[in-house]
């Protein structure tokens, strides 16, 4: 979105990469609406799988919540990404530059690396959680398939149709192959856990306080 409407990110990208992006072509720099539309719904279901996880918090078990780790991952996050947003904005308006060389296209490229790290592990917790319980229980089997059948598609959707593309070229909000991979690999386990290896298994899931 920086990319799409912030003139102050554009025109950093624009001065470091004069070639490929120059500053009297806005349209140089590729967006691509359609994933900026897809991820707006995204953002909206997950915001409602969150009103759920809120209103029936009450049958939740002991496992189920956000753990420590979680926690500290988030903080973390959110502190880098306020520091370089603190260290980008340190010299503006007066100059065009940052603290520490923290530039605020830097800041925006660090805040997608991130979410892109973050994108790749989403089903880690799922995964841990299924291991801690020894079982898939409140995990649709069907939901798993439709979710594998979605990545490996985005996966194999993105890299033909960015075949052949200049890097340059390649909108900025396009999932990269490590993302949608990590998250085939996961989905994968997820599905050999509901599929073979708890099959027969004792559940264990104590109810949370």
């Amino acid at each position: 979105m920086n990319y799409l409407w912030s003139s102050l990110t554009r025109s950093q990208l624009s001065k470091r990469f004069p070639l490929f992006y120059p500053s009297n072509e806005p349209s140089a720099i590729p967006i691509s609406i359609p994933l900026l539309f897809r991820d707006a719904i995204h953002v909206y279901t997950c915001a409602l799988v969150l009103r759920q996880l809120q209103i029936y918090r009450s049958t939740k078990n002991v496992y189920q919540g956000i753990s420590t780790t979680c926690t500290a991952l988030i903080v973390m996050a959110i502190s880098f990404g306020i520091f370089t947003y603190a260290c980008s904005c340190y010299n503006l308006p007066a100059k065009d530059s940052g603290r520490f060389g923290i530039f605020f296209v830097e800041h925006v490229n660090y805040m997608w690396v991130i979410a892109n790290i973050v994108q790749s592990a989403k089903y880690v917790p799922q995964i841990c959680l299924n291991w801690m319980g020894l079982c898939t229980k409140g995990v649709s089997s069907k939901y798993i398939f439709l979710s594998l059948f979605s990545e490996i598609a985005v996966g194999l959707g993105s890299a033909l149709l960015l075949q052949g593309t200049e890097f340059y070229k390649k909108p900025y909000n396009f999932i990269p192959a490590f993302v949608s991979l990590s998250n085939v690999l996961c989905l994968s386990y997820m599905f050999y856990q509901a599929q073979y290896l708890y099959q027969g298994k004792k559940p264990y899931l104590p109810r949370g306080k």
